[in-house]
């Protein structure tokens, strides 16, 4: 495997937390502010990402290295994933599809939904690079991999801008658990032309399981998981970091072709993005930027 993607994870605690901190102060480091994470810091292709859970993931060429000096020996890695999940109804992690979305709750934008599929050799490689749910993974490091990713695994994803994305919610009746139905399904079921898959898993999103329900329609001789945390699986985590950079890079575009910066969320961003989108674009082509029928998206334009 090429060492240049390399990931290690640990888990702090506090102490270990602020003695990292001392240590990194006195050095020459890129200091970066990243969502979800007290800091991240970079240097010759390496980047150390510190999650205010206390998870601390560091990657690059000089992992090992930076490690040795900084940690020690004190501070070990979690478990590589090539051990199965603790909860015994998840599936066994091999020969397995994995499927997620991104961009389901952000405001601006569409939405991409990834599969990815991992067969015995693929899993062995990918498990080696402790790749977790890309919501505890920084964005920069979410960006490096997925081309690494998709260079080596089986997968399917499909990305709807904004006006494909209001679209398709049209279609569906106006019911976004209906959308992502139709989307993990289209996903999954090109994965399954390789009859070499034993189990699939999906992040649930409906209590109803309306993935299994369709795909058991499908191919009824596979099992079939939709699960709370599904990215507890590696083929979902994949899935998440592919789907995740795709939409990263559809709200990239956005931003080049609206002329303005295109937040991410739902949050105390969005409204002055709106009112910057309509300074710059007037009030009748919302489609082609935002969920129209988010509760804010609908409150801001009446």
């Amino acid at each position: 495997m090429d060492r240049l993607n390399i990931t290690r994870v640990f888990k702090l605690g506090l102490k270990e937390k602020e003695k990292l901190k001392n240590a990194l102060s006195s050095s020459q480091f890129t200091w970066k502010k990243v969502a979800h994470a007290e800091f991240q810091i970079q240097r010759n292709g390496l980047s150390a990402t510190l999650y205010k859970s206390g998870k601390l993931v560091v990657q690059g060429k000089e992992a090992e290295l930076w490690i040795a000096e900084y940690l020690g020996e004190s501070v070990k890695p979690e478990p590589p994933k090539d051990e199965k999940p603790k909860d015994e109804n998840w599936p066994s992690p091999d020969q397995s599809i994995g499927s997620d979305e991104a961009g389901k709750g952000d405001s601006f934008g569409g939405i991409a939904v990834c599969a990815v599929g991992l067969s015995s050799d693929t899993y062995k490689e990918v498990a080696e690079t402790n790749i977790c749910d890309s919501k505890k993974m920084s964005d920069s490091l979410i960006l490096q991999l997925a081309p690494w990713l998709k260079s080596r695994i089986a997968y399917k994803e499909i990305e709807l801008s904004p006006f494909e994305y209001n679209e398709m919610w049209r279609q569906c009746g106006g019911n976004v658990n209906n959308l992502l139905t139709e989307l993990h399904t289209k996903c999954i079921h090109a994965l399954l032309k390789k009859d070499i898959y034993k189990s699939i898993v999906i992040d649930r999103f409906s209590p109803q399981l309306p993935v299994t329900k369709k795909l058991n329609k499908i191919k009824s001789n596979i099992m079939v998981v939709e699960k709370p945390r599904g990215e507890e699986f590696l083929a979902v985590a994949c899935a998440s970091v592919i789907a995740r950079a795709a939409f990263l890079n559809q709200i990239k575009r956005m931003s080049e072709e609206l002329a303005m910066d295109v937040p991410l969320g739902s949050g105390s961003p969005i409204p002055k993005a709106l009112k910057r989108y309509q300074n710059i674009h007037g009030n009748n082509d919302w489609e082609k930027a935002v969920k129209i029928h988010f509760k804010n998206i609908q409150q801001f334009i009446s």
